[in-house]
């Protein structure tokens, strides 16, 4: 009888009967604790989630579309419309980008996003109304979502915007555009803000107020946590981090006259998600339950209202060598966007992060890859059906756990923000910086002794792939100057107002009322722009600074390649002993030295001599190794460089140093400093 066979599993079955049957099959009283899996929060992955635990999830009882929406914020979830397929283009000339999205279009986008270009940042360059008329050319924006990412002034873009609308007698109750005022998230990614805090705060408020006036369809503002997932903050973080801007931009919004449930409907929440599926399914849901539980503090009627959810790629996992692999890593948080139940989902496309190092202005995506990044959500929708089934993941007991666990960890953290006055005094005091690098240099130790495995950049590398070969820099148009001639009369008006300025004063002729008079006058966004950020008193902090998982070994690996030395150094394998027994090592050696894009070669089965190599690695047990340092004369004229297998200690070291000086070499070892030193040995070698 097997020891599967010795305990028949049914309805009576514990947790505890299935530990004492794994520690009786491994011998060992703590195999269940070695069977948990480490993550970058305060908790593990479990090996089994049982039944048992079922009661502590008392959200298990509800239904999609109820309280608190951990479920989903509708009955019917993606079943009845599905989400909305986005895109975001980043790119300077508003004639290539209007040629993207008509492509896009007709490959099935609904939702289109927008960086808007300003004196300081990149983006599309919109600096007066024949832009937009370029942009939005032979295109119903009607019947589509629009949204725009302004990295400074919210409000005068909101003005021009809307004023253009107006202008093109474009019916505005049909109009669904999102403006995105984010003014934290700007603050913490560039570490400044052109006005005040209480000042932009108003300037939010103004915005939801144009949009309560212009445009009932507009989303107003928007809660983005990316900048904190692309420097490296874990979920719990992320949630936190969330809530805090959330709390702090309703606040500011009832200060104004708006109340909750009415901001709440103008709200859209932004979430970058890796390739960690059940984490980011729960990250989600844990969102929409701490978001139920904050606006219920805001009165009954908020506590039925949920913020709209969009989710794109993070940035973080992608790769700059074998960017094919993108493809698999957007597909799996695309995949879990989709289980997840939100409204927007945008696959990031696999070449940005080359468009991005490559492009002179801005980036601008290849076909395929647009073409790529759309079909995917398409095939997840259409054939895998993911948009048929509302809730997919409710009652997984490994979801609901990573759910309540998340929501736990990061309703601590909100509370630690509130108490120290909320999300802007956290920025400003650095703790959220020293949160997020605390996690980050979790994410690096990992990353560098290769227990978190990057397929083709530290793992599995393709060492002939050549960056310089295969992408060049690509030549875009120039973006516009920004217009020096500004009409005095009109110039001193909006000085003037902006100089009087008082926030929350909105008993008169607001600020937005007098932007949209200049605007409706032909004023530029331009000419706007300098003028008010001439008269501006900024808000500075110290930035969140973002980091792409692959980025240490990537900037090691260019440096080889842009070397010829380097780039022709080889490696040899001298496989000791029984060559088929040596497979994990020689495949574990192989990998290590092809992260730089080294050639590596090995003795082989018929026991190839070393031969003049720049690198040997000596590839056995400890003592093959001894023995075969002890019998062969391995000094040179010219000595390579010799690593062993296999992790050894400093007296065993020396004791083969007597003949040759090595590195030892094993699973768990720092890698990426190994390598780090290794290139520049090599570089004074060949100077």
């Amino acid at each position: 009888m097997s020891i599967l066979e010795e305990l028949e599993f049914n309805s009576t079955t514990t947790y505890e009967d299935w530990q004492k049957l794994v520690e009786l099959a491994l011998r060992d009283a703590s195999s269940s604790k070695k069977l948990l899996r480490d993550n970058y929060e305060n908790f593990h992955y479990k090996p089994l989630y049982h039944e048992s635990k079922r009661d502590e999830h008392s959200h298990l009882h509800g239904y999609p579309g109820a309280y608190p929406y951990i479920r989903g914020a509708k009955a019917s979830g993606n079943t009845v419309d599905g989400w909305k397929i986005a895109q975001t283009y980043n790119q300077s000339e508003p004639k290539k980008v209007n040629e993207q999205i008509r492509a896009d279009i007709e490959g099935g986008v609904d939702c289109f996003n927008f960086y808007i270009n300003s004196p300081a940042t990149s983006g599309i360059s919109i600096t007066n109304e024949k832009s937009l008329d370029e942009l939005f050319a032979d295109t119903d924006i009607t019947k589509y979502e629009i949204g725009l990412h302004s990295k400074e002034n919210i409000l005068l873009n909101t003005c021009f915007f809307s004023n253009y609308f107006r202008t093109k007698k474009i019916p505005l109750n049909s109009l669904k555009i999102n403006f995105n005022a984010d003014p934290l998230q700007v603050l913490a990614r560039t570490g400044s803000l052109p006005f005040s805090l209480d000042r932009t705060f108003s300037h939010l408020a103004e915005v939801n107020l144009v949009c309560e006036k212009y445009l009932p369809q507009a989303k107003a503002f928007g809660v983005s946590s990316s900048c904190y997932h692309n420097a490296g903050a874990n979920a719990s973080q992320e949630l936190a981090f969330t809530l805090a801007t959330f709390v702090e931009y309703l606040v500011a919004l009832q200060k104004a006259g708006l109340p909750a449930h009415v901001s709440v409907k103008r709200a859209i929440c932004y979430f970058s998600l890796d390739s960690q599926i059940f984490m980011n399914i729960a990250k989600i849901r844990a969102f929409r339950f701490l978001i139920a539980r904050v606006l219920e503090e805001f009165g009954a009627e908020a506590g039925k209202v949920q913020p709209a959810i969009y989710v794109r790629s993070s940035l973080r996992m992608m790769t700059l060598y074998d960017p094919w692999i993108n493809i698999l890593r957007s597909t799996m948080s695309t995949w879990s966007a989709a289980q997840a139940d939100v409204q927007y989902i945008e696959a990031v496309p696999f070449d940005r992060i080359h468009r991005e190092a490559y492009s002179e202005k801005g980036h601008m995506y290849s076909d395929l890859a647009l073409r790529l990044s759309r079909n995917t959500q398409h095939i997840l929708a259409q054939e895998s059906l993911l948009s048929k089934v509302s809730d997919p993941m409710g009652g997984s007991w490994l979801v609901e756990d990573l759910t309540q666990t998340l929501a736990k960890q990061a309703w601590t953290l909100f509370q630690e923000i509130e108490r120290m006055g909320g999300m802007a005094q956290a920025l400003k005091q650095n703790w959220v910086h020293k949160q997020i690098e605390e996690i980050k240099q979790k994410r690096l130790t990992k990353i560098r002794t290769r227990q978190q495995m990057i397929t083709g950049v530290n793992d599995y590398t393709n060492a002939e792939e050549r960056i310089s070969e295969n992408w060049g820099p690509l030549k875009e148009g120039k973006i516009d100057n920004f217009d020096k001639n500004v009409n005095t009369e009109l110039s001193k008006i909006l000085v003037q107002r902006s100089r009087d300025y008082v926030p929350f004063d909105f008993k008169s002729e607001t600020f937005s009322d007098v932007m949209l008079k200049m605007f409706e006058q032909k004023l530029s966004l331009a000419q706007a722009s300098q003028l008010l950020h001439s008269e501006a008193q900024t808000e500075k902090i110290n930035k969140i600074v973002s980091f792409r998982d692959s980025s240490e070994f990537e900037a090691l690996r260019l440096e080889v390649e842009s070397n010829k030395a380097l780039a022709q150094t080889k490696v040899f394998l001298k496989v000791l002993g029984d060559y088929s027994t040596q497979s994990l090592r020689i495949n574990f050696c192989q990998n290590v030295f092809e992260i730089l894009g080294f050639a590596v070669s090995d003795s082989g089965p018929e026991k190839t001599e070393i031969q003049g190599q720049d690198i040997i690695v000596l590839c056995g047990d400890k003592k093959q190794i001894q023995e075969f340092v002890g019998n062969y004369s391995l000094k040179t004229k010219n000595p390579p460089i010799y690593f062993v297998t296999g992790k050894w200690s400093e007296t065993e070291l020396k004791e083969i140093e007597q003949k040759i000086k090595v590195q030892d070499l094993y699973m768990g070892k720092n890698i990426y400093e190994m390598l780090f030193d290794l290139v520049e040995k090599l570089k004074r070698n060949y100077e």
